[in-house]
Formats: C-alpha cells, structure tokens, sequence
C-alpha cells in the first residue's frame, strides 16, 4: 500500500457518498471517477504539504461531511480544502531531564545564579 493509499480511500469514499446523495454535476463514468480522485489526491496532497493519515484524515472526513450537508452541485477540492478543520498538532512528551532530582548543592547554585540575573537588571527578589 503505497503512501497516499488512505488519502485516495478517504477521497473515493466521500465521492460516493457525495453521488448516493445526488448531488449535481456527479462524475459520469467509473473512468471519470477514477481521474477525479486522482487529481483531488494530487490536488489535496499539494496543498496540504505532506499529509497523514493520523494528521489529516480525520480532517479530511469532517470536510466532507460539511460538504454532504451543504453541497448541491459536486465540489471541487477547493470545497473541501476550505471545509477542513485545523490541524491538531500532537503535544512534545514531557523532557525528563527537566524533572531530575537535584543535590542541595546544585539548588543553592542555581539560586545564586538566579540572584546574579535578578541583581544586573535590578530586581530586589528573596529566594529560599
């Protein structure tokens, strides 16, 4: 399965729902459909720069199912692009190195240099 395989799926997939609700201007032909699905994933995979499936597909369901309800005539990717949610982007696991533990020492320099900060722009801060 190559890359893009879940992109052309999800594409073919909303056009027969797009065409089994009977909106206009549907594709004509089994050949038809299958050169606009592959313009729409050459169309779509341009715009959004790399897609994937754990990033965009969700995306690119809600879109359709903006345009099921909306769409009278059979839309172009423009449609579907401008339908399309936000990207969710995944949060950065936390970095452990922030949380290991500390000797006395290390603390007490860290508040010193913290002092020396506060002290050079002029700021009178008491830290335990």
């Amino acid at each position: 399965m190559n890359d893009n395989q879940w992109l052309k799926e999800t594409i073919a997939r909303g056009f027969q729902r797009l065409v089994a609700l009977g909106v206009g201007n549907p594709p004509k032909t089994e050949d038809d459909m299958r050169v606009r699905v592959e313009m729409w994933v050459d169309i779509i995979s341009d715009a959004l720069g790399n897609p994937t499936k754990e990033l965009d597909q969700w995306r690119l369901v809600d879109a359709f199912k903006r345009l099921f309800r909306e769409c009278e005539f059979f839309p172009v990717p423009a449609h579907l692009i401008k339908a399309m949610p936000p990207r969710k982007t995944p949060r950065a696991p936390e970095l452990e190195y922030l949380n290991f533990p500390r000797t006395n020492e290390e603390k007490a320099e860290g508040r010193r240099k913290i002092r020396e900060i506060l002290s050079a722009i002029g700021e009178n801060v008491t830290l335990n």
